[in-house]
């Protein structure tokens, strides 16, 4: 993946050398003792790790997280089933057993999944955000009012395409977000936002990753879209449920026939 600034890893002194150089070595960055110079950089603390980005107008550097245990993000899961999202993956109205998040991303909807008793396995294939997603899930291991949603939860740090069929058995429902990270107005997402973008890189296809999916054959896909914008490959749904600034387009792939199916075909 090609990335516009370098990256490095800041280890603050008292945490053990021998991880800080590990996690280095798995992010295939160099370890540094002084974080001058560099406009973009992790920071790893003994208690979390984080993104640092030192952004033009911004007195202080602006710095991304994982955490789920803020204020925020357990009221949202609190009552999971009053969320669309919910709705949306529901079997005949019941919550399915095992759910795909094929587009892991900060994993707010993963947890969220997870919230409501669904086992989900995450997929991230940058390694970067799969990083701060792995020590946010770790910590929230740990936490009391968290430690049991995460127990649902399993990280993989792949490539979705080329991994996902390895599942077995295949999930019930696949959760797909091509439009992560949510696009709403508070300022913590739009500073997400532009943190995230000097390490997602280059994230492949929307076909390709929607071929792969449905050749698993689940019974259900959920595609999170723009209220406004096409559907996902230009392929109708089956359905669909509307949010006031984002929609879930539901497709069951056994009422599809196999000419209106997505391939990786490009003529497709």
């Amino acid at each position: 993946m090609a990335y516009k600034f370098p990256l490095a890893l800041f280890a603050d002194p008292s945490v053990i050398s021998g991880h800080a150089q590990q996690l280095a070595d798995l992010l295939n960055i160099p370890l540094i003792s002084d974080p001058r110079g560099y406009q973009v950089f992790f920071n790893l603390t003994p208690n979390h790790l984080e993104l640092i980005a030192h952004e033009e107008n911004n007195k202080k550097p602006s710095s991304l997280r994982v955490d789920f245990t803020t204020p925020g993000n357990l009221r949202r899961v609190k009552n999971p089933h009053k969320e669309l999202l919910i709705q949306a993956i529901k079997i005949r109205k019941k919550i399915p057993a095992t759910v795909v998040d094929a587009t892991g991303g900060l994993g707010r909807d993963a947890f969220l999944l997870a919230a409501a008793g669904c086992k989900v396995d995450v997929f991230e294939q940058n390694h970067f955000i799969g990083a701060l997603l792995a020590d946010g899930l770790k910590r929230a291991a740990l936490a009391p009012q968290t430690a049991r949603v995460c127990n649902r939860i399993t990280l993989h740090i792949q490539n979705t395409v080329e991994h996902i069929g390895e599942l077995c058995p295949p999930p019930e429902v696949v959760y797909l977000d091509p439009m992560f990270p949510e696009r709403d107005k508070s300022a913590k997402v739009k500073q997400n936002l532009r943190i995230l973008r000097y390490i997602e890189g280059d994230q492949g296809e929307d076909r390709e990753l929607f071929a792969a999916v449905w050749a698993i054959k689940p019974r259900k896909i959920v595609v999170k879209r723009p209220l406004k914008s096409a559907p996902l490959c230009e392929i109708r749904p089956t359905y669909t449920l509307k949010g006031k600034a984002v929609r879930f387009d539901v497709y069951i792939p056994a009422s599809f026939t196999k000419d209106s199916t997505p391939c990786l075909n490009s003529k497709c």
